[in-house]
């Protein structure tokens, strides 16, 4: 339910595509959208928990015409209310995401500046969900074999990628992920797995895919500040 309100932060019209794994109809109050000129919903397979319906999304060409995309998801994670390494629960870096990515309209328009004046900006995310080669986890040897289907070889000492699967992107970057051809059979059926599936790959592979074209990933506070905070009107529509 708190989606719509972010959303509503947003200043420029949009297009909305909503990824429902739920089975049941999925109801979108429009009228709390006001700046949305389309919504799509797109039924998915339970895979890959976010990221599947994400792939899908993309190889559909569902993006293909998007000057920038912001990617959320209803995250539960409820894995980190037992894990003393990690600080707060699923709903907590939930809030945390949605705050950085959205919270205010101003917060918005700042994002949006830094993207419409550097190029060099391939992803966004929230504060400290920047990680590195330390979280490779059980993922190196999936995500090298990914790569391997754009003709690269992974370079494991360069990791930087944003945890948790919600950010800005740079379309350039999507473009990078549909050429992996990813579909339902690329994805172990759902078991709550935390760890060494093809899903996680993704998540770390976004940022080697930037990477790959010389594209940041950021937070929201290494984020460079706009000179012109007037930029964003680039994304409004003419």
């Amino acid at each position: 339910d708190e989606f719509p309100d972010q959303l509503a932060h947003i200043p420029v019209d949009l297009d909305l595509v909503v990824t429902n794994s739920s089975g049941k109809p999925v109801a979108i109050a429009a009228d709390r959208l006001p700046h949305a000129k389309t919504i799509a919903v797109v039924d998915s397979p339970n895979r890959g928990r976010d990221i599947l319906p994400f792939v899908s999304v993309v190889n559909a060409g569902l993006l293909d015409s998007a000057e920038l995309i912001l990617k959320v998801h209803t995250k539960k994670s409820s894995w980190r209310d037992s894990r003393e390494d990690f600080a707060g629960s699923g709903e907590d870096w939930k809030a945390g995401f949605l705050g950085d990515l959205l919270g205010s309209t101003d917060n918005v328009i700042q994002i949006l500046s830094t993207f419409a004046e550097d190029p060099s900006l391939g992803v966004v995310t929230s504060t400290g969900s920047v990680l590195g080669t330390e979280y490779w986890g059980g993922d190196e040897a999936i995500t090298r074999s990914l790569l391997r289907r754009l003709g690269r070889e992974l370079d494991a000492t360069t990791l930087r990628f944003p945890a948790g699967s919600m950010y800005w992107v740079n379309p350039a970057v999507l473009g990078e992920l549909k050429k992996l051809k990813l579909d339902s059979d690329d994805f172990e059926p759902e078991a709550g797995q935390i760890d060494g599936t093809t899903a996680h790959a993704i998540e770390r592979s976004v940022g080697l895919l930037a990477a790959g074209l010389g594209l940041a990933v950021e937070d929201r506070t290494t984020m460079p500040q706009p000179r012109n905070t007037s930029a964003w009107r680039e994304y409004a529509s003419s």
